[in-house]
């Protein structure tokens, strides 16, 4: 199982902007003590995923995803939107929501039905920089990226991590106050 967190990216949100939103992600995550794994969409966005250990449950995952989304929010209100639909304004969404009942998520690997045959594909966190270009990164060539580097989802089977301490430093801050 995977807490998980979508960067929505908007027409009017610059590659860049999604870029220093998913290092500050990484970041967060890093002071919590926690692993992390990202990877395209398949289209613009990104995800971050993190390793769940068995026994933590959708909401730890949800609380996860939504606490370190409003302290990111905090630090870049002017770069961040939490809601789609009525904070966006070209502003980078970030969906903590993936964990609902009837929510689909993109799998590593899988193929997304566009011109090109782009992959969501997992990408060492070296290469989140404003040069990565997830159209490249497709059905044709994704054996070669394998040969090269690996399996970059493997870290999330596993075992994962106990998000208990995590989830206190977060209420802690409260960014977690009604949870």
């Amino acid at each position: 199982d995977w807490a998980v967190i979508d960067l929505d990216p908007g027409e009017a949100t610059s590659w860049e902007t999604t870029i220093e939103i998913a290092l500050a992600i990484r970041k967060l995550l890093e002071l919590l003590e926690l692993e992390s794994v990202v990877k395209t969409s398949g289209q613009s966005g990104l995800h971050v995923l993190v390793p769940m250990a068995p026994g933590q449950t959708p909401q730890d995952a949800h609380d996860l995803a939504r606490g370190v989304s409003i302290m990111i929010a905090r630090l870049k209100p002017e770069a961040v939107a939490l809601d789609a639909q009525t904070e966006r304004r070209g502003r980078l969404f970030l969906d903590h929501m993936q964990h609902y009942v009837g929510k689909m998520l993109v799998l590593p690997y899988s193929l997304r039905a566009a011109d090109g045959a782009p992959v969501s594909t997992p990408i060492a966190w070296e290469e989140v920089t404003p040069a990565l270009r997830p159209g490249e990164l497709t059905l044709a060539s994704l054996r070669n990226r394998l040969d090269r580097v690996g399996d970059l989802a493997a870290p999330l089977l596993e075992g994962g991590v106990h998000l208990r301490g995590a989830l206190a430093r977060l209420r802690q801050s409260g960014a977690l106050a009604d949870a």
